[in-house]
């Protein structure tokens, strides 16, 4: 029945800082048949005039919330080198050979979150057990498995990375850019937000609704097998060496109104700080969302699905 339940709201689309009105609309909305959508494959690759739209609109409210004296979101991009991302994986490869089918790991879970010391927003990588619950793993499910933990510590920006259109930062790209932490401090990271959430709650300001989004295992694999498939192609700055993950906001059509909400997207990234494909920029030929480049987008939203 859960599984049904996750499987039949796989479409509703909600992110980070939806209202409560919006989420009773989005909680209407009329959903597709998707019972044969495995979990290992949720994700979708978008163009890049659709990165480029739903960032767009982050930027833009952020300049209206700084014309306006309100406080806006330092950190909007967050970046980890490609082998660390690969390490990800092959821990993950080496614990699903061992467990039994209702405890493999069937995909990653981007979090939202704040540092220990509350004093910037970053992203940690949880694997994800199960198909029917999609659990965050946890080393009291299998004691024994010693090496499949979070991975956080991306390099921020703005602060320390470079977008490609004069980015303050003097990090450059690195394979090993990352670093895998303990459950109990990804804890308290995820503490932290709840706790921010808390306050904004609690002093009637706008809270983020949504904080994690679900991405298949397959589809992740796919997205990284695409970097290796397109480094072929490139030499020295131009090799693709870390993903940025952004935070956007993006509207979409919920019972034929469009509602804004928060979204996340991960691109690869040069070794000369740029982006594969410009977000920054509206794409000289117009690429439009049936032309998918090599950006994953549209994991599974938590809430309003959540384990």
């Amino acid at each position: 029945m859960k599984f049904t339940k996750l499987l039949i709201t796989l479409l509703v689309i909600t992110f980070f800082a939806c209202t409560e009105s919006d989420m009773e609309s989005i909680k209407n909305q009329p959903i597709n048949d998707v019972f044969d959508v495995n979990p290992a494959d949720f994700g979708s690759f978008i163009s890049q005039k659709a990165a480029y739209d739903n960032l767009s609109v982050l930027l833009n409210q952020r300049e209206i919330d700084l014309a306006n004296g309100r406080d806006v979101e330092e950190a909007y991009g967050f970046m980890f080198g490609v082998n660390k991302l690969k390490e990800l994986v092959a821990k993950i490869d080496r614990y699903n050979e061992t467990a039994l089918a209702t405890e493999a790991v069937t995909g990653v879970r981007i979090y939202n979150v704040l540092t220990e010391d509350k004093s910037r927003r970053d992203v940690m990588w949880v694997p994800v057990i199960g198909i029917e619950d999609a659990i965050d793993f946890n080393k009291n499910t299998r004691p024994e498995t010693n090496d499949l933990d979070p991975l956080n510590f991306s390099q921020p920006c703005p602060n320390a990375c470079d977008p490609g259109v004069g980015g303050r930062g003097d990090f450059t790209p690195n394979l090993e850019t990352g670093t895998f932490i303990e459950f109990s401090n990804a804890k308290t990271k995820l503490d932290n937000l709840m706790d921010l959430r808390s306050e904004d709650l609690a002093n009637d300001r706008t809270i983020e609704t949504t904080y994690a989004f679900l991405f298949g295992l397959n589809k992740f694999k796919a997205f990284l097998d695409g970097i290796d498939a397109e480094n072929e192609k490139r030499t020295g700055n131009e090799l693709l060496t870390a993903v940025r993950v952004y935070l956007t906001l993006k509207n979409s059509p919920i019972n034929g109104e469009a509602v804004l909400h928060r979204d996340l997207f991960m691109i690869p990234v040069q070794q000369d700080y740029r982006d594969f494909l410009n977000v920054h920029e509206l794409p000289e030929n117009g690429r439009t969302m049936d032309d998918p480049s090599l950006i994953l987008n549209n994991g599974v939203k938590c809430p309003p699905m959540c384990p």
